[in-house]
């Protein structure tokens, strides 16, 4: 009798560890399901997405998408619904604009300005002093030609 309760007992875990919570969504909107989870982060982990966690908090969310995707609302539709209740923090990856964009933009806009000026600074500085700071044998030849010619002529 033991064994038998011990066997029952084992396959209802069993089960309950090996229930789906993707199963009751549409099949057409699985894939909906794994984009809006994937772009929200969980609450309580750092650095997974709701999609990628299985804490009580990430499971609410999902559960939460999967009722509102039953319910007809679109993708966006269900993002404006987490933002307006959790904020921008609640999207992995914020949108690129107004303010926001402003902080994703600005850092990429001074690189591209900063690296050609940059570059001819140092280019301009090079070309003013020849190769490397040193005078050729050519140039040194000349300008001591240069120098004996005045020292003649006095």
């Amino acid at each position: 009798m033991k064994t038998l309760l011990l066997v029952v007992a084992t396959f209802i875990a069993t089960l309950a560890f090996a229930y789906d919570r993707s199963a009751d969504i549409q099949p057409q909107d699985m894939f909906l399901f794994e984009e809006i989870s994937k772009q929200l982060r969980c609450p309580t982990c750092q650095g997974l997405s709701a999609w990628e966690s299985e804490t009580k908090f990430a499971n609410q969310i999902k559960d939460i998408v999967k009722e509102k995707i039953n319910a007809g609302m679109t993708r966006d539709e269900i993002m404006e619904f987490f933002t307006t209740r959790y904020g921008l923090w609640i999207m992995r990856v914020p949108p690129s604009q107004g303010v926001i964009g402003l902080a994703w933009w600005l850092p990429l806009t001074l690189i591209c300005l900063c690296l050609p000026l940059l570059w001819y600074f140092f280019w301009r500085r090079k070309r003013m002093l020849g190769s490397d700071g040193v005078r050729s044998r050519e140039v040194l030849m000349k300008q001591m030609q240069a120098e004996l010619e005045v020292l003649r002529r006095q």
